[in-house]
């Protein structure tokens, strides 16, 4: 008895100690909540390098990836329908050729959304969207001594509904900092919006088969605004609307052409022009110029001419009379080894018995072994001629 007692009480206890687990997880789950923690980190460098990081991701969440073109040659090679968002600064990279090839590829289909270049005077594809700027006006003649001072623009909203035709809720843009102000010319927008009726930041136009969407720019959706107010859900209501199918294709970041290239587009009379002047002075200069001139051989001076200027070189650095010591050792040498008597005789002894012996002079032989005046280049000449005629004579 006592054994079965003890499993009923182990049966309790772990029972109670089940329906306490279970109380404990329902009572946290009906406390608690699981909500996202929005938290704002650095920008990291792959968001400084490209402004529209965001942009891409957002639409792979889309499954519509987006495809950044690099090269202006890029533009004129699209094909089907889809989708091309057109970024700023493509004076240099968009010149009127590349600009009407967009357009007809809108016009077979494609949807096309661009942001207006600061200056509308250089954008080649709102010219033909006949878009015109927003000036401010100017003061009356009267009211200042200035009369061309403007007049500060109004102040705007920060930002402006934006609905879609057929949508039932207005988006909330943002107006930005652009002072850029967009109107409609003779080509009249299918619809637009803006903080007023004479200040559009967004026009959209029909052409051909395609749609044309043109944003003032496209701040709100760059890394820092495309998650502020609606900018995401309108950049997909207009993607779902326009183009819900195709490839979408940025080109903001578009590469500038190279030298040689951007002459070859906008200077070709000039580089033609510089390829003839060179021509032409390469025909002047060509009949100067013949065939390999042969220089004269140098001359090969002898083994006098270098003595010459050895002797002349000692003599200018005073060494004459080292080299008279030298001549003056070997004569002395020659009389010892021929005629030994004769040097324990005095010097005087010594010219007059080889005066016997030669035939020279006895004054010129003792001059020349044994004079220390010997100064000038003709005296070490005369004494050097001397001490050889004497050494050949013994």
């Amino acid at each position: 008895m006592s054994r079965v007692a003890n499993w009923r009480t182990v049966f309790w206890i772990g029972l109670a100690s089940l329906a306490a687990v279970l109380l404990l997880i329902i009572w946290f789950f009906t406390t608690y909540e699981q909500v996202p923690d929005t938290r704002f980190e650095s920008v990291g460098r792959e968001a400084r390098a490209n402004p529209y990081l965001a942009l891409g991701r957002f639409g792979a969440l889309l499954n519509r990836p987006v495809r950044v073109l690099e090269d202006p040659e890029q533009l004129d090679a699209l094909a089907g329908r889809g989708v091309l968002l057109l970024d700023r600064q493509r004076r240099r990279m968009a010149p009127l050729a590349r600009a009407e090839n967009l357009l007809k590829w809108v016009a077979a289909g494609g949807y096309l959304i661009v942001a207006a270049e600061s200056d509308l005077q250089q954008d080649f594809i709102l010219q033909r969207l006949a878009l015109k700027p927003v000036l401010p006006d100017k003061k009356s003649p009267g009211d200042t001594d200035d009369e061309t001072e403007p007049v500060p623009p109004p102040k705007l909203p920060k930002t402006f509904p934006l609905r879609l035709p057929g949508s039932e809720r207005a988006l909330e843009i943002q107006t930005g900092h652009d002072s850029l102000m967009l109107k409609a010319g003779t080509l009249a927008p299918l619809w637009q919006a803006g903080p007023s009726p004479e200040h559009a930041h967004v026009l959209h136009f029909g052409w051909g088969s395609g749609q044309i969407t043109v944003f003032q720019s496209f701040a709100p959706f760059t890394n820092w605004n495309i998650g502020e107010d609606d900018h995401a859900e309108l950049l997909s209501s207009l993607l779902d609307r326009y183009q819900p199918k195709g490839p979408v294709w940025l080109a903001a970041r578009l590469k500038m052409p190279s030298l040689w290239q951007w002459l070859q587009e906008n200077a070709f009379a000039a580089l033609l022009s510089a390829a003839v002047l060179i021509v032409f002075w390469l025909w002047r200069i060509v009949p100067r110029f013949g065939g390999l001139r042969h220089l004269p051989e140098p001359e090969r001076r002898g083994l006098k001419d270098h003595l010459s200027a050895m002797g002349r070189g000692v003599w200018k650095s005073g060494g004459l009379s080292d080299w008279l010591a030298v001549v003056r050792r070997a004569c002395h040498a020659r009389i010892a080894q021929r005629h030994p008597q004769l040097t324990r005789q005095t010097p005087e002894q010594r010219a007059a018995s080889l005066q016997n012996l030669t035939g020279i002079d006895a004054a010129r032989i003792h001059h020349a072994l044994e004079s220390p005046y010997l100064t000038s280049q003709k005296d070490f000449t005369h004494a050097v001629q001397t001490l050889q005629e004497l050494t050949r004579k013994i």
